[in-house]
């Protein structure tokens, strides 16, 4: 429960909040030239040749977050952050990082607006979700003790190994809910923008006067 609150309710609720628009209106070095009792202006948009390197950004953001998810449930290292408090604060960092800039690529946040299209966006949560349930299917299925910092006098082995199946259905369900409502909302934004690109190509087919069939030639009426 603390992973998934972690790493993807927590950041998404902060993706949503948009917290850097206070921090832009009273941090922004743009407000010094303004003098007082003026806004600092709008957040700088970026140079339209710099499409397609936010793009591949944005795909190796999710990547990371993927990565850094799995990564913290190997053995060594989800123990680790049980007996060593610096482990627990990367723990926690990581997600909380990770997870801030992968929902930014998926919704975006006022004003910063996702650099790939929606249906894009679509594939990269489709495979968040595979790459969460296959953690999920692995701690579910998994009759040995995968996390040996948690057997120890107060619980006995079989106690620990279903504690972890209930560990890893949690996380295969409790993320389902966020993923699959950013989902279908992608969906029909890419249906919307899809029938006002069908819309608008009709329009201008009707707007343009049509062409003659027959190609004239000089000097024949």
């Amino acid at each position: 429960m603390q992973d998934v609150l972690l790493a993807n309710l927590a950041p998404a609720f902060l993706v949503l909040g948009a917290p850097w628009l206070v921090l832009h209106r009273g941090l922004s070095l743009r407000a010094r030239t303004h003098g007082p009792g003026r806004s600092p202006g709008p957040w700088p948009e970026p140079e339209p040749g710099r499409a397609a390197w936010l793009a591949r950004v944005s795909v190796l953001t999710v990547i990371a977050f993927n990565v850094a998810w799995c990564a913290w449930h190997v053995p060594a290292l989800y123990d680790g952050a049980l007996r060593y408090p610096a482990a627990s604060a990367a723990e926690v960092v990581t997600y909380l990082g990770l997870g801030v800039a992968f929902w930014l690529q998926l919704i975006g946040s006022r004003p910063l607006s996702p650099a790939l299209a929606p249906l894009r966006r679509v594939a990269l949560l489709a495979g968040t979700v595979i790459v969460s349930a296959v953690l999920g299917m692995v701690l579910v299925f998994g009759y040995g003790l995968a996390y040996p910092g948690y057997a120890g006098p107060g619980h006995r082995v079989l106690s620990v190994v279903y504690d972890q199946q209930t560990g890893g259905a949690v996380l295969w369900v409790l993320v389902l809910p966020a993923y699959v409502t950013v989902g279908v909302a992608l969906l029909i934004r890419w249906l919307n923008d899809e029938e006002a690109q069908a819309l608008t190509s009709g329009l201008d087919r009707l707007l343009k006067p049509a062409k003659p069939a027959w190609p004239s030639r000089p000097g024949l009426r």
